[in-house]
């Protein structure tokens, strides 16, 4: 091979070829070389020969020839074509032939040798420079200084932050470094070495915060990974480091980062470590400065915001009484918690007797349809042929038949779910066997029906790794829930009940913020503790429902900001043109009610100003710079909707005064109408309606905008009538109905109608009486007699007297009232 090429430190060395030759064969070679039988050896590309001896032209090759440092002459293939031995696999071939071949090669070239090659030899020489690089980096190390001192000698420069959740000051104060490695710290930031930073801060149930970290750096030298967590006040830290070799990169695996121990105080922390720890003390900061009221508090908020805002407009409806009845033959229903839904069986027995599970349903619903005997147990039958269900044992048993299908080898068991769990609450109402698998609860008996929900919250302290007050966390469960097709139930040790309206209501934020197991827990930071304390909580106090246990209102009431006290000045011309204006007032300082960009500096609670303002902006959008007021010509139909709703609203954050003007406006219920009757001259009824505080044509205006079905009627005062509540309205629209009477001819005074009819009209008034009514002397009279019959004077012929029975007299009298009374009848018997 050719030296001359090679740099003179390129490593090399001389391979004997000799040593897979046996002496015989190369002894013969050498003759074979020396004799003058070879006329001319040729080598070809380097391992192809060819020997001519006389004619005769004999092929050498040589294959593997070694060629690295590492190679050898023992991997060796020949193959020849004068001896027809060997060929590529080994170095049978090894013939004089072959032998006097590489004889020719050495003399020509001189002995076999082998170079480092390129490859080899650039990273060996870049890995000795880095080497001599890193050897410098120590030594530069060692006069900057490697002795132990404080670790936060590094982070002189950060500023103290309030409340915190990690204190790191704290968690680091027991760690060291060295001088060395804050000096590298700062070319270790200018190199930009770091690379994949990878976090995440978790919180546990409990609201404690922890952080997983983990830090790769590639560097000129070596490549590191630190990883680490920091919790409960102390850091965990893992430091690993692989040299390189040469510029070429190199990895850490992760089965080399198993048996990595964590850092202890006496270990000095290096350049790498300070860098990591720089970020995740800026993790800990941000954290720090997110806001200490959570999504959860934030959520619940809401929830309860949109409860009042539907609460406004819901109307409630109270649930129909149900019916208890008493058995005879008693059937106890029996509900088993599991897992998953609650599962209903039942026990059988009569009453005061013990109560059977009954094991084959089959055979009961048999022994019911031919009222055969039903065996209980070795001492009590059921005689079905002498005893049958009491009305709430069969109203339980015809539920357990429709059901009868989900009866699996004989023994009942039915699923309480959807549909279901709502006809068997409905259709049911009394004591009930509970058994809870979960919770270890055998046979015990617990009541079906509603029953008020009761659970607790609970407020404590929230502070940081320092103890500084940060706030209020609020926890507790809610009750399990179960759904049915229509309603929710809760079911507990006191028994099953189905949630009203407004225990749904009440749960619904807490729920909202519930895990799995209907544990809450929210936490609220001081920014928020007025919106909690404030508009949170005392609906709280007042809910029956809920029992609260506050553990740290004296320290949170010192964080309180004052709170804001509302007042709206409201003002209504002739042209329906409403003008609101806004006070609030902190404490001592008053201040008008302005959008946000127009409000005057010092202390507001923004958020609460902002809903207020929402509320009065839905009615008077206008917004008046000049005056501070909010406006809007409203319609009749605007107006009535503010005197009717919109006041109400602006009454949930403070109070309303309105101007004389505003207060002359009202809503008034419908004005009292009475009926009239009398009897004229002529013998006819005469029929009116009538109002003392309307007019006639009023009156058909009123009537007519009822009939329509329109939520007011508006008087020329300016006063609006509610016509959605009127029953007296009501009654009078039946009643001129049933009378076939036209209401504008009534209100006229223009109808009359026959005498006949008046036992007929004191019939429909007496169904209608919540209709005032006015009855002249005549027709009462005629109304009485009639009323009197039995008692009336008449007297009964003589020849009549001893043979008319009872109730033949009664007829006689019945026919002389109507004959006084001017009316024909007749009587038949």
């Amino acid at each position: 091979m050719d030296e001359k090429r090679y740099e003179p430190d390129r490593i090399h060395k001389i391979l004997d070829w000799r040593v897979i030759f046996e002496k015989e064969i190369l002894e013969e070679g050498e003759k074979l070389y020396n004799s003058s039988v070879i006329r001319e050896i040729t080598a070809y590309y380097g391992n192809t020969f060819e020997i001519k001896t006389g004619k005769i032209i004999s092929n050498i090759r040589i294959y593997r020839t070694p060629a690295q440092l590492t190679s050898s002459w023992k991997d060796a293939g020949f193959e020849c074509s004068a001896c027809k031995r060997g060929y590529y696999n080994s170095n049978t071939g090894a013939c004089r032939h072959a032998a006097a071949a590489l004889i020719y090669w050495e003399k020509k070239k001189g002995p076999w040798t082998v170079w480092e090659d390129d490859y080899a030899y650039r990273l060996r020489k870049e890995s000795e420079a880095l080497e001599a690089e890193r050897l410098q980096r120590e030594k530069q190390r060692r006069r900057i200084g490697l002795s132990p001192v404080p670790l936060l000698e590094a982070f002189k420069s950060r500023v103290p932050k309030g409340a915190v959740y990690f204190d790191m000051e704290g968690i680091l104060a027991p760690y060291v470094t060295t001088a060395a490695a804050q000096s590298f710290l700062q070319s270790a930031k200018a190199d930009a070495i770091a690379y994949r930073m990878d976090y995440k801060v978790y919180t546990s149930r409990e609201g404690e915060k922890w952080i997983r970290f983990e830090q790769g750096f590639e560097g000129k030298f070596e490549y590191v990974v630190v990883w680490g967590t920091v919790a409960n006040g102390q850091l965990k830290l893992y430091h690993a480091l692989k040299q390189k070799k040469g510029r070429y990169s190199v990895h850490i695996s992760s089965e080399e980062l198993e048996d990595v121990p964590p850092k202890s105080v006496s270990d000095p922390f290096d350049e790498y470590d300070l860098y990591t720890l720089a970020n995740v003390w800026d993790i800990a900061d941000k954290e720090s400065a997110k806001s200490i009221t959570d999504e959860g508090a934030e959520k619940f908020f809401k929830s309860i915001q949109a409860m009042r805002e539907e609460n406004a407009r819901r109307e409630t409806r109270s649930a129909e009484p149900k019916v208890t009845k008493k058995p005879v033959i008693e059937i106890l229903p029996r509900i088993v918690l599991d897992f998953g839904s609650p599962v209903l069986s039942f026990k059988i027995g009569v009453t005061g007797g013990r109560k059977y599970i009954v094991k084959d349903c089959y055979s009961l619903f048999n022994a019911v349809t031919n009222e055969e005997d039903f065996v209980l147990g070795k001492k009590e039958t059921l005689h079905f042929a002498e005893q049958e269900f009491t009305q709430e044992a069969a109203v339980l048993y015809d539920f357990i038949q429709r059901n009868r299908a989900d009866s699996f080898n004989g023994i009942y068991q039915v699923n309480l779910e959807g549909s279901r769990l709502d006809n068997f609450y409905d259709m049911y109402s009394g004591e009930c066997e509970l058994l809870d698998k979960t919770n270890n609860i055998k046979d015990e008996l617990v009541k079906v029906g509603h029953m008020n929900i009761r659970f607790k919250l609970t407020a404590d302290r929230l502070a940081d790794a320092r103890n500084n007050f940060m706030g209020v966390t609020v926890s507790g469960f809610v009750p399990v829930l179960i759904s049915g097709n229509s309603y929710k139930y809760v079911i507990d040790t006191k028994g099953l009940s189905r949630i009203s309206q407004e225990e749904k209501q009440v749960l619904e934020p807490f729920i909202a913020v519930a895990d799995a197991a209907c544990y809450f827990r929210f936490q609220v930071g001081k920014d928020r503790l007025q919106e909690f304390y404030y508009r949170v909580l005392p609906g709280l106090l007042e809910n029956p429902f809920v029992e609260f246990v506050d553990n740290c209102v004296d320290e949170a009431s010192g964080y309180l900001p004052p709170e804001p006290v509302f007042n709206f000045l409201l003002d209504l011309d002739d042209y329906n043109n409403l003008q609101i204006r806004g006070i609030v007032r902190y404490d001592q300082l008053e201040y008008k009610l302005l959008p946000k960009e127009n409000a005057s500096s010092g202390y507001h609670d923004e958020e609460q100003e902002e809903r207020a303002i929402a509320c009065i902006k839905k009615w008077a959008p206008e917004f008046q710079e000049e005056s501070g007021t909010f406006g809007k010509k409203l319609t009749d139909d605007e107006l009535y909707d503010f005197l009717t709703i919109g006041m109400s609203e602006l009454e949930y954050y403070g109070r309303v005064k309105g101007s004389s003007n505003f207060l002359s406006k009202r809503v008034i219920s419908s004005p009292n109408v009475s009926v009239g009757i009398s009897v004229d001259a002529g013998g006819l009824l005469n029929i009116s309606v009538t109002s003392k505080e309307l007019s006639n044509r009023e009156l058909v205006d009123v009537y007519n905008s009822y009939i329509q079905k329109k939520r007011y009627y508006r008087l020329k005062s300016g006063d609006f009538i509610d016509l959605t509540q009127d029953e007296e309205l009501g009654e009078l629209n039946a009643f001129l109905n049933q009378m076939d009477m036209l209401p504008k001819d009534v209100i006229n005074k223009k109808v009359q109608v026959p005498m006949y009819r008046a036992l007929y009209l004191d019939k429909m008034l007496e169904e209608h009486d919540k209709l005032a009514t006015t009855r002249d002397r005549t027709y009462r009279a005629m109304i009485r007699n009639f009323k009197t019959v039995r008692d009336a004077e008449f007297e009964v012929p003589e020849p009549m007297e001893e043979t008319m029975r009872p109730y033949q007299v009664f007829g006689f009298k019945w026919l002389k009232t109507i004959q006084m009374s001017g009316f024909g009848g007749i009587l038949a018997d």
